[in-house]
């Protein structure tokens, strides 16, 4: 509502009527139950991938925190695979070989590969893995070191789509002031500490990450960081050239802070252009802006604003034919509260409690 009267009273914004397709998931055959949390989702074809923490208090530990999904096409729902992979009775809690606590997950559309980060727990070290999706295999394994990360801390993976002479790598965020490099070529990883040059104390969170192709930057924010940065990824080049033989590498670089976003955010990806869009959690509203002009709010456009539609996004992700989508959950990760507000208000109906996505558009 604070930002309708923003947009009312000023006249800046403009405001997108968009149709409302949603899918969502029943995954009761899995023994899961219909509150569950879905941090992140990639789409394959007619596959996705959910994304369950078992860090959320809205998902049980003896359930599987990575699980494969129908998606749907021409509005028409897929059904669920006989085996679906990975298999749930591979995702053993307390079992290190297996997958602990998935928090991200994204995908290198041309060679079918998704990418999985997966925090680990007390006892087992942080994880990336990558599944061929061709041959339902699992073609590297990498444990994060102890000195590098806290994992439990680790929220966000994104591939870049660009390979150059460091190879296929992704970067990794969450802990506050540092994003982390893994490089697929000799299974590296830099950690790297950004910095504002304007104000050395400043706090970068790193628990959203998304990639501009058309600029080669990662933008970052976080949903405690009213700030959004940038971070230039030309110039990771030269110091390749440098530490192209190290397993491990430290590293301090500058970021650029854009500016103030219209408020805190939760979900963000850059489109193929211009287009930045990001979820503001105060105002249940999607927003896009244009980031080809200042990042001001007259250069933002809402998409959606509804508390019954967007209660909680975790993320925004591409589907397929270059559509853009919404990863809407009942609440945050950590205050299971539907549960009881559906025992206060039995007359709702069970579809505004339940994990869905929302189509957005095309990018």
């Amino acid at each position: 509502m604070q930002l309708l009267l923003k947009i009312i009273s000023t006249l800046i914004l403009t405001v997108t009527v968009l149709p409302h397709i949603s899918l969502s998931w029943d995954l009761s055959v899995l023994k899961i139950s219909p509150t569950y949390y879905a941090s992140d989702v990639a789409v394959y074809k007619n596959r996705a991938f959910l994304a369950l923490p078992r860090s959320s208090c809205f998902n049980n530990l003896t359930n599987p925190t990575l699980v494969e999904v129908p998606w749907f096409s021409e509005g028409k729902y897929g059904l669920f695979r006989k085996k679906m992979y990975p298999h749930y009775k591979e995702q053993k809690w307390g079992s290190c070989k297996d997958h602990q606590d998935v928090i991200s997950v994204d995908l290198d559309a041309r060679k079918a590969k998704l990418w999985v980060l997966d925090r680990g727990n007390q006892n087992c070290l942080p994880k990336i893995v990558i599944y061929n999706l061709h041959y339902n295999t699992i073609g590297q394994s990498c444990k994060l070191s102890d000195d590098l990360v806290v994992g439990e801390k680790l929220s966000a993976l994104v591939v870049d789509p660009i390979e150059d002479k460091m190879g296929k790598k992704a970067y990794i965020g969450g802990l506050d002031n540092y994003i982390l490099i893994f490089c697929l070529r000799g299974l590296k990883l830099w950690k790297i500490k950004v910095l504002s040059p304007l104000n050395f104390d400043l706090v970068i969170s790193t628990s959203s990450l998304t990639i501009s192709t058309k600029r080669s930057v990662l933008f970052l924010t976080g949903t405690t960081d009213i700030n959004l940065h940038s971070f230039n990824l030309t110039n990771l080049k030269d110091y390749h050239e440098i530490y192209s033989n190290k397993k491990e590498v430290y590293l301090q670089m500058n970021v650029t802070t854009i500016g103030e976003k219209l408020g805190p955010s939760s979900g963000m990806i850059a489109d193929s252009g211009s287009g930045l869009y990001y979820y503001l959690i105060r105002d249940y509203a999607i927003v896009k802006w244009n980031s080809s002009r200042p990042f001001i709010a007259e250069n933002h456009d809402v998409l959606i604003q509804s508390y019954e539609t967007l209660p909680y996004v975790s993320q925004i992700f591409y589907g397929p034919k270059d559509t853009i989508w919404a990863l809407v959950n009942p609440s945050k990760p950590q205050t299971c509260q539907d549960i009881k507000r559906s025992a206060i208000f039995p007359d709702e109906t069970s579809t505004k409690l339940k994990t869905r996505v929302i189509k957005l558009g095309q990018r």
